[in-house]
């Protein structure tokens, strides 16, 4: 059964209810008109989120100094992933299924649930589902960022000016040089994270979706005061300029290991998934 739809559909009582992805930078969703045709909710609790991994990106300590041809850095609570022959940096934020470290400690080691959410909705002339998913650390990383000041990667993950963070700032040095081609010695280099306020008490911190090969995708909720900059630092350590915006990945896949959690949930719920 076909649908016509780039994410995917969901199938209730013989109806097929196209799942949309929000661009939550732009979209303001308008619910006038539409009646809500199911709704339900589910949660299954898993050992700790750094279980609960796609595995795609490998990690890179600040500590690490590599050539990060194919390693990330991880900044509180985003990872870089760097390919350098392609010049590009995927900047994870908010993903449910992505190793995200450095962040709280004292939630490395807690039992963590993961949620799911749908809900399907009908119009005159049109159907429409959403898929919400999220995760009680997701949500606790998010208390702790959303809406402070800029969190420093030089300072919060590193102390300052130490041997660590001596690293570190050579190490983004060498990400910023790569997708520039700027070589100019901008002295000390830091990673500033803002974290849209949007994201403090939200539940749900992901959108699912089905691609046309059958895989479960995750869509991170991206704000638009979410952002991620590569920047310069004075003497002092104080920030004295921006000197790039990196681009944040808004689209991961789910792990086989937890589709089945989700396709229980659908299959409890008499839902199937439609591409």
């Amino acid at each position: 059964m076909g649908v016509g739809s780039e994410h995917g559909a969901v199938v209730y009582n013989n109806l097929v209810y196209p799942i949309v992805v929000p661009d939550c930078r732009k979209t303001s969703l308008d619910s006038t008109d539409w009646k809500t045709d199911f709704e339900n909710h589910d949660k299954r609790i898993t050992k700790g989120i750094l279980e609960f991994v796609v595995g795609s990106l490998s990690g890179m300590s600040f500590d690490d100094n590599t050539d990060l041809k194919s390693q990330g850095i991880y900044a509180g609570p985003v990872i870089l992933n760097n390919i350098k022959s392609e010049k590009k940096v995927d900047c994870m934020l908010g993903s449910i299924f992505s190793s995200i470290e450095g962040v709280s400690n004292n939630l490395e080691k807690v039992y963590d649930d993961i949620k799911i959410n749908i809900i399907l909705q009908s119009s005159t002339s049109q159907r429409r589902a959403f898929i919400q998913a999220g995760t009680y650390k997701n949500s606790s990383i998010y208390n702790q960022y959303a809406g402070s000041i800029p969190y420093s990667a030089f300072w919060d993950s590193c102390g300052g000016f130490t041997f660590s963070g001596s690293v570190m700032s050579n190490n983004i040095s060498k990400v910023y040089k790569t997708l520039t081609g700027d070589t100019t010695d901008y002295g000390t280099y830091d990673i500033n994270i803002l974290v849209d306020k949007r994201h403090k008490d939200e539940e749900y911190s992901s959108y699912l979706w089905i691609n046309k090969e059958k895989k479960l995708v995750e869509n991170p909720k991206i704000y638009s005061g979410d952002r991620v900059e590569i920047v310069q630092l004075n003497f002092l350590g104080s920030r004295k300029k921006s000197l790039y915006s990196l681009p944040i990945n808004t689209t991961c896949k789910v792990s086989n290991e937890y589709r089945a959690f989700f396709d229980d949930f659908m299959t409890d719920n008499n839902l199937k998934w439609c591409v």
